[in-house]
């Protein structure tokens, strides 16, 4: 039900439970005290996911002042107060009572970090997806690391990336059928190639690229958050989506959270048999005439290059993530 709709319901009750004794007994005072502590609804996580898209849009373009940034804490709050506008029509006049404030702040800290990941230092994202990794779905550090450095190597470690573009700006880059622009999350969701849309389709964290991984990514739900176009604003759910496909792919699975693999071993399975870019790849003759793709040998000069360079990105995220720890998420 819609939080705001069910926050009146609930505070007409209470104050007919209440009776004349007690104070407030306006009805919107009621629906002051309440409307904030109710747990966040699906148009209260498109309403954050328009703010997402709009407020690091204008980061990209240097607009000031700059009113979401890196500081997790502060975002939660920005989009908070946001969320009780929604619900209210207005700003409460005597503010948002503490204890409903925390109540809507460990509902919407379920998403995780809410915040522009592109001002973030490569070495913050690291940490970050490695302590998920590791402390929320109980992966060695060798095979969380073998993940990350693949993930580096598609995305930089960016939730927004879609391909052809730069870290730099991320939905950024050539359109099929027109010049480089800026998309909003809804374009890239609604690519039709050759059509619409951006001219590639690698997009998120994985650069999930085909049809039906793709598409997954976007109708993926995750801690009563919606499905959309708003999963690239969100770091957590696209890491939960990838574990979730994961555990589908039952070899690299195995070599991933196998404590005993090294870290050269996780990178090369999670390439090879999860990412699998075309450059692992190659046409051999097929008996009958024709030819068919398959993947080279890991012996292959241009596979053992790309599986050093991931390798490579693996030991710095494993260096990063010994080196500090993140301050404790509250709303893990």
């Amino acid at each position: 039900a819609d939080a705001a709709a069910a926050a009146r319901l609930v505070a007409g009750a209470l104050r007919r439970a209440a009776g004349r004794a007690a104070r407030p007994t306006r009805l919107e005072d009621w629906i002051e005290t309440v409307a904030p502590a109710m747990p966040m609804d699906a148009t209260d996580w498109a309403l954050v996911g328009r703010v997402l898209e709009t407020e690091v849009t204008r980061n990209r373009e240097g607009r000031q002042p700059m009113r979401l940034g890196t500081d997790s804490v502060a975002a939660r709050t920005f989009l908070m107060d946001r969320v009780v506008r929604r619900r209210l029509g207005a700003a409460p006049a005597g503010g948002v009572p503490p204890r409903a404030r925390r109540m809507l702040a460990q509902s919407i800290g379920r998403a995780g970090h809410l915040i522009d990941w592109v001002q973030t230092d490569l070495d913050y994202r690291r940490r970050y997806i490695m302590r998920r990794l590791v402390e929320r779905y109980g992966l060695p550090v060798n095979g969380a690391a073998g993940i990350v450095g693949n993930l580096q190597s598609e995305s930089g470690l960016l939730p927004q990336r879609v391909e052809g573009s730069r870290s730099a700006d991320p939905r950024r880059t050539r359109g099929t059928a027109g010049p480089t622009r800026r998309w909003t999350a809804a374009q890239i969701q609604g690519r039709r190639r050759g059509r619409s849309g951006p001219r590639l389709p690698g997009v998120g964290l994985a650069q999930w690229t085909s049809a039906n991984r793709r598409s997954g990514l976007f109708d993926f739900e995750w801690r009563d958050i919606p499905a959309g176009a708003d999963i690239l604003y969100h770091m957590d759910r696209q890491i939960a989506y990838l574990v979730d496909e994961l555990r589908g792919y039952r070899r690299v699975w195995r070599v991933v959270t196998d404590p005993r693999s090294t870290v050269r071993q996780a990178a090369a399975q999670v390439l090879m048999d999860f990412e699998t870019p075309g450059a692992v790849l190659q046409q051999v003759p097929r008996p009958g005439g024709g030819t068919r793709t398959v993947r080279r040998p890991m012996t292959d000069p241009q596979v053992v290059r790309i599986v050093d360079t991931r390798t490579r990105n693996a030991n710095a995220a494993l260096r990063a993530h010994r080196a500090g720890q993140q301050p404790a998420e509250v709303y893990a």
